[in-house]
C-alpha cells in the first residue's frame, strides 16, 4: 500500500490539470506544448508567455485584463495576469507605506528576477499603469 503523498509528482493516466507555470517548472512537472490560435505548437516559456501578454491592445483603467487565446504565432494560448486588490484609502499610514514599498519593489527590481522564479516579467506598459495605480494608494 502506498500513501497519496508518494504520488505527488506522478502523473495520473488520462488526467489533465492546471497549475501556474512557475510552480510546475519548480517541481519538474511535464508542461504541455499547445497549439495556439495561429495553429502553431508553442511550448510554455517566459518568451511565449510574454508574447501572449503583449497582445493586449489596451490596458483597462482598473488593470483587470483578460487575454483568452491570444493572437500571435509565438504566443502561448494560456496566459493571465495575477492581480493584487488594494484599497486606495488605507487607515494605517505605516501599513500603506510598507505595502507600497513592497509592491513598488516588485514593479521595479522584482521584474529583473521574475524569470529566475519562473514568472513572466510584466510588459512595460503594465508596469507603468500599475505604478500609477500604486501611487494613488494613501
Amino acid at each position: 500500500m502506498t500513501r497519496a503523498s508518494d504520488h505527488r509528482h506522478k502523473n495520473t493516466d488520462g488526467a489533465i490539470g492546471y497549475m501556474g507555470y512557475e510552480f510546475a517548472k519548480r517541481i519538474g512537472l511535464a508542461i504541455a506544448t499547445l497549439y495556439n490560435k495561429a495553429g502553431q505548437p508553442v511550448a510554455p516559456t517566459p518568451e511565449s508567455g510574454q508574447a501572449g501578454l503583449a497582445t493586449l491592445a489596451e490596458i483597462p483603467a482598473d488593470l483587470r485584463a483578460f487575454i483568452p487565446d491570444p493572437d500571435g504565432a509565438n504566443a502561448y494560448p494560456i496566459v493571465i495576469y495575477t492581480w493584487v486588490l488594494l484599497n486606495e484609502h488605507n487607515h494605517d499610514p505605516a501599513k500603506a507605506a510598507a505595502l507600497k514599498g513592497f509592491l513598488g519593489w516588485g514593479l521595479r527590481e522584482g521584474q529583473t528576477i521574475a524569470p529566475q522564479l519562473g514568472y513572466i516579467p510584466l510588459p512595460q506598459s503594465m508596469v507603468a499603469k500599475a505604478t500609477e495605480a500604486l501611487d494613488r494608494v494613501r
